[in-house]
């Protein structure tokens, strides 16, 4: 799965990062690196949708198993 957004962080509990695509939807990020979790950060982003995970407070649809991303062009 390819997505395309922007890196967001939420402030619940001890705080995490989501994917925000252009459309609107988040997803939470599991996986990647540092160079990731920068917020407002453009990326492309490869990976899998994790199904026997939940995200934290219910502020994402589904967990991201990032695989690979890039900063988006």
């Amino acid at each position: 799965m390819q997505l395309r957004g922007k890196v967001v962080r939420e402030e619940f509990g001890p705080g995490h990062y989501l994917l925000e695509t252009e459309d609107g939807r988040r997803f939470a990020l599991q996986g990647g690196d540092e160079g990731l979790f920068v917020e407002g950060l453009e990326v492309e982003v490869e990976g899998d949708f994790r199904d026997d995970l939940l995200g934290v407070g219910m502020t994402a649809e589904r967990v991201l198993s990032v695989e690979r991303y890039q900063p988006a062009q």
